[in-house]
């Protein structure tokens, strides 16, 4: 039998066993202390480091793009655009007729620009006359030319399209450098006749058609002077002016209705609002009625219509009419001044040019 301990053996074991279990407890604590601090710290790193940005729920206010720095002024009509390079592109002539065997017509809606004079057997024509950024589909019918047409399509610069012409005008093309020549006969892809029509109220074109031939024969606009043009609706003129009326004969006689919410007038002939074919109202922000010479030259009934000079005119737009000269030297637009010399602006936007004989 194995002798039992003494008392004083006995005490130091149980000092032992709780040395090693406080050793032990000491280290667990220093242990969790040390976890605490680092924890501690930890945590106030993270309070006081900036926090990144995050989207805010508030609605932001939208940043505004700047407004174009520069506006320019189209040649043709002085209707505002973006680009420089797109105010003097070559101005496209067609002549269309307006007998009334030939209505309802295509095109005079869509023109940037219409002159009007009369023709033989007191019938009149149009020269429609559209900017180069036109996409107009159906222009017709197309028809013959006449030397006070290409006088005026001479002093744009203008590709002038045609079908023949009387032996004035065809001599008359031979001889201006400003005007382009193109005719139906010699340029007959550009054309088409349509068989809805009998002849010689059936030739069409179109602007795409025009404009390929622009390009294809590399064409340069001479280009031309402007006329001014006006922001300010609220011009007065010589008296106000909301009914036009244009004498020509029978059922070419013309007027016009302003309607002061679109600032257009719009066009009748005889009592019969004017519109193409597709239903396209013919409106227009300015109305020139201008006087000049006309003769007759031969037994066709073939006219002369003065285009140099200057002689009577009237301009209509935004309601009023301005009393004054028209004036044009060859190889110039037509040009519209007050009677002591002062320009007269007009409207921006399309404009219906009628010549009226002096008497």
């Amino acid at each position: 039998m194995q002798p039992s301990l003494n008392f004083s053996e006995k005490i130091r074991g149980f000092a032992t066993k709780v040395a090693s279990r406080v050793t032990r407890s000491w280290r667990i604590v220093a242990l969790g202390a040390v976890l605490i601090v680092a924890l501690s710290i930890g945590l106030l790193v993270f309070a006081l480091t900036p926090k990144a940005s995050t989207p805010s729920p508030v609605a932001e206010t939208p940043v505004e793009k700047p407004a174009s720095s520069s506006i320019f002024a189209r040649t043709l009509d002085g209707v505002a655009v973006a680009d420089a390079s797109s105010t003097t592109l070559l101005p496209i002539a067609v002549m269309v007729e307006n007998s009334a065997d030939a209505w309802p017509l295509l095109g005079p809606a869509k023109a940037n620009l219409v002159i009007e004079a009369p023709v033989e057997g007191s019938i009149t024509r149009f020269m429609l006359v559209f900017d180069a950024s036109a996409t107009t589909t159906q222009i017709g019918p197309v028809r013959s030319a006449r030397p006070y047409y290409v006088q005026l399509a001479d002093g744009l610069g203008a590709l002038y399209a045609h079908v023949g012409g009387s032996p004035e005008a065809l001599d008359l093309l031979k001889t201006l450098d400003r005007v382009t020549n193109y005719d139906e006969y010699y340029h007959g892809p550009s054309f088409w006749r349509s068989a809805s029509r009998g002849a010689p109220h059936n030739v069409y074109t179109s602007m795409e058609k025009l404009n390929a031939a622009v390009v294809k024969m590399e064409l340069t606009p001479p280009g031309f002077s402007s006329w001014t043009y006006t922001d300010d609706a609220s011009a007065t003129g010589t008296q106000s002016a909301t009914e036009i009326s244009v004498p020509y004969q029978g059922i070419y006689r013309a007027s016009w209705t302003y309607d002061e919410g679109t600032k257009m007038y719009t066009r009748k002939q005889g009592s019969t609002i004017q519109k193409d074919a597709d239903g396209e109202i013919v409106t227009a922000r300015n109305v020139v009625v201008m006087e000049s010479s006309v003769v007759v030259l031969d037994g066709v009934g073939r006219l002369s219509v003065g285009t140099i000079g200057n002689g009577p005119a009237k301009i209509f737009h935004d309601g009023q009419q301005f009393d004054g000269i028209w004036r044009r030297s060859s190889g110039e637009h037509l040009r519209f001044e007050t009677v002591d010399g002062r320009v007269i602006p007009f409207a921006r936007g399309k404009t219906w040019i009628s010549i009226l004989p002096k008497d």
